[in-house]
């Protein structure tokens, strides 16, 4: 490898396309972002056009290219990684069938229901994880029933990011952990399940050769689009965005911590095993032995982005002063984050976010603060109710766009009660640049991460904290009661 040599990480995240270049000691050079829209054609449905992404591709190297031409002609590798569950639908013609359904939808509850009542044992055993609306195999099965030509029309199922891939390279491929978010792959014996795919109603020609995190699949120049990037760049197949933000939080460490995430969505990433538990998400670590469970709430950013607006778009240090200028608690205010339907730990589509415990003397901030502490709550609900193993002993890090400010992590530990520490940059995208390291340099290749800070709890806040979160469990239980008797709109 060359002094000069540089890498990209790609992040096509649910809200956002994110690229980060990076120098092979991992130093970021140049960042940016582009934006594209969810379709909601519905209530509870989330999907995406893939043709956005295209745009959000080609805008974000073009802006690397205006930053840091410098660094961009010593690109020696492009690593990729993505929210979890995006089906992107081929014909014949490599074009895509239909928008890609989110991990976010919530439409396909009945698909969900005789899934498990028919064939849950067996999802089970083969995948370690149960069905709800979030993986692909309910959403296929509910395109199967209610949209038959489209299914009629595929010839090839990619996840979002490898579809990204093939118009780079030619090459239809999918990372072990993106094979894993389908429900349709045997993880024991690492192959598709034929049985699972029959039940998505996919034809076995439909899905694409399973490849290791770190495989190079080919180069740029190979396929139909070059985004304007070089050619003959080596091209990595990546990771979930989870498994990369693990990934940019461990560096090289053997052990990799738990890792507290807030972005589009928030979640706890816990060590795990290759069994099925209940009540969490299962997945293979991209770069390095073992599993980690994935546990939390549909709405983390979303719902402060939501907040946001409705308070007429405040930018961030108009919230950063009114959230300060909030008590902690928010004078009695609660919210819960199920905006989204809701995952960890209640798995009940129809569950609705709420406030509760308003009065006449709230203002936004107490709202905007509320939202925080919420999303905070619910992933101090899934810590409890699911045992995840976060040893106190081990500090957790915290990773996503959250670790850009300091108020909300703060929170998260007061909320917590336990330390958490921050490092330099725990993005995934830049955890998608270390697996291209690793693919290029071995496991050598990528840095050391240390802690830039230890965020310690306020102990006096963590009391209060504990007494609001019995209020808090008490509510998400008659809220889940109530969503499933159809007490709830």
């Amino acid at each position: 490898m060359a002094d000069n040599d540089c890498f990209l990480g790609l992040d096509l995240g649910t809200s956002s396309l994110k690229a980060v270049l990076t120098d092979r000691h991992g130093a970021v050079l140049a960042e940016t972002s582009a934006h594209y829209p969810t379709l909601r054609p519905q209530i509870g449905w989330s999907e995406q056009d893939p043709a956005d992404w295209l745009t959000a591709m080609t805008a974000t190297v073009a802006e690397l290219y205006a930053k840091a031409s410098q660094y961009m002609e010593h690109l020696v590798a492009i690593g990729f990684c993505s929210a979890a569950h995006s089906p992107v639908l081929l014909d014949a013609d490599g074009q895509v069938v239909r928008p890609a359904i989110l991990w976010s939808d919530q439409r396909s509850t009945v698909e969900v229901d005789w899934l498990i009542a028919n064939h849950g044992p067996k999802i089970r055993q083969v995948t370690l994880n149960q069905p709800s609306c979030t993986w692909t195999l309910p959403q296929l099965a509910w395109v199967a029933g209610n949209e038959p030509e489209s299914l009629a029309r595929t010839v090839s199922l990619l996840s979002s990011k490898d579809y990204l891939i093939y118009l780079l390279t030619g090459q239809h491929q999918m990372d072990l952990t993106s094979a894993v978010a389908t429900l349709l792959y045997d993880v024991g014996e690492r192959r598709w399940d034929l049985e699972l795919c029959v039940l998505a109603g996919l034809s076995p020609e439909a899905l694409p050769e399973v490849v290791d995190s770190t495989t190079c699949v080919g180069k740029t120049g190979d396929g139909a689009k070059s985004f304007g990037l070089p050619k003959g760049v080596a091209v990595i197949s990546g990771a979930l965005d989870s498994a990369a933000e693990i990934v940019v939080c461990a560096g090289r460490a053997v052990a990799p911590p738990a890792v507290i995430r807030v972005g589009s969505s928030a979640a706890i990433l816990a060590p795990g095993k290759p069994v099925f538990k209940q009540g969490v998400l299962n997945y293979p670590h991209a770069v390095m032995p073992g599993h980690y469970y994935q546990a939390g709430t549909n709405a983390g950013a979303v719902a402060l982005q939501w907040v946001r607006q409705l308070a007429g778009g405040l930018d961030h240090s108009e919230v950063d002063a009114m959230v300060k200028a909030a008590p902690a608690g928010a004078d009695g205010l609660l919210f819960h984050p199920y905006l989204q339907g809701e995952r960890a730990p209640y798995w009940n589509p129809d569950m609705r976010g709420s406030f509760s415990g308003i009065h006449t003397r709230h203002d936004i901030g107490h709202f905007i603060r509320a939202v925080m502490e919420g999303v905070a709550f619910s992933l101090r609900d899934c810590i409890q109710r699911l045992e995840l193993d976060l040893a106190h002993d081990v500090t957790a890090r915290v990773a996503g766009g959250v670790t850009r400010g300091k108020i909300w992590p703060q929170i998260l530990a007061d909320v917590l009660g336990r330390p958490l520490e921050t490092v330099d940059h725990a993005e995934s995208a830049l955890g998608a640049a270390f697996i291209a390291m690793w693919a290029k340099c071995g496991p050598t290749g990528i840095p050391e991460v240390s802690a830039r800070t230890t965020i310690r709890p306020d102990l006096e806040k963590t009391d209060l904290y504990s007494e609001m979160f019995g209020r808090y469990q008490r509510w998400a239980d008659f809220m889940d009661r109530e969503a499933r008797t159809g007490a709830c709109p």
